[in-house]
């Protein structure tokens, strides 16, 4: 039996975990369609390895501009696939931002607000815009944001790992997205960690810490390539149910995080 074709957004599609996650969908699921949100589809170098991914599986990505926690930019893009779809099948909130490495005392207020607004409020302006769109859906719609384990209150404050805009801002965007889970039935959503993975984002922020605490941590751990990171998060993606996972914080090993 032929599987049904499903539509899929993945924001922060033009590197790391959400390119890959591209990359697996066209080439693991030979009927999808896949939007790829980048910030601004006009610079090269936020398409460039779109493109390659277009050319190999013609008239199946497209590359749309998709401005995290600008509501009129993210109704705009629902009304774009609207139109065309009439649904959405599953939205992967995977852009994201991880730009301080410093104590909570040390942190300007201005760092806390930019991880909140990219972390938490793009995720929920994206769920806000494409809601209707997502209950369209005639396959078990999904809503994934990808969080990380710096959100846990158990995991990451004990550590010395000064990520307190980045950790406060995954924290709070658990608690949205488990109130999503509880508010609607008929939605499979969760948060899931990716672990460690070797993306620009993790050398950004060991780049920034002065301490050095966040090079030795990565230095212990085996960063996944984010190919085969992105394998492994789509097989829990596709293979969740809401009874299953729904509501929990799950990690890239399917296994569940503490809050």
């Amino acid at each position: 039996m032929a599987e049904a074709q499903k539509i899929y957004l993945i924001t922060g599609a033009n590197r790391g975990i959400g390119l890959a996650l591209v990359d697996a969908i066209v080439s693991k699921y030979p009927t999808s369609f896949v939007y790829a949100g980048v910030r601004d589809p006009s610079l090269a170098k936020s398409t460039a390895q779109l493109d390659g991914l277009i050319a190999k599986y013609p008239g199946r990505v497209e590359v749309v501009k998709c401005v995290s926690a600008d509501k009129e930019d993210n109704d705009a893009l629902a009304k774009q696939i609207g139109q065309r779809w009439g649904r959405i099948d599953v939205v992967i909130a995977n852009a994201g931002i991880s730009n301080s490495v410093s104590k909570v005392h040390e942190t300007p207020i201005a760092q806390f607000e930019d991880h909140f607004s990219i972390n938490v409020l793009g995720p929920i302006a994206l769920f806000q815009a494409f809601y209707d769109l997502l209950k369209a859906s005639p396959h078990q719609p999904r809503f994934i944001p990808i969080s990380s384990g710096c959100g846990s209150l158990v995991i990451m404050p004990p550590l010395p790992l000064e990520v307190s805009a980045y950790g406060t801002s995954k924290a709070a965007l658990n608690w949205a997205t488990r109130k999503i889970h509880f508010e609607n039935e008929w939605l499979v959503s969760f948060p899931l960690c990716p672990g460690a993975v070797g993306t620009d984002m993790v050398g950004h922020s060991i780049s920034l810490d002065k301490s050095g605490n966040m090079g030795e941590y990565f230095s212990q751990t085996i960063p996944r390539p984010p190919s085969v990171a992105a394998g492994m998060l789509l097989d829990i993606i596709m293979n969740a149910t809401r009874e299953n996972e729904g509501g929990q914080f799950v990690n890239i090993e399917g296994g569940r995080h503490p809050w």
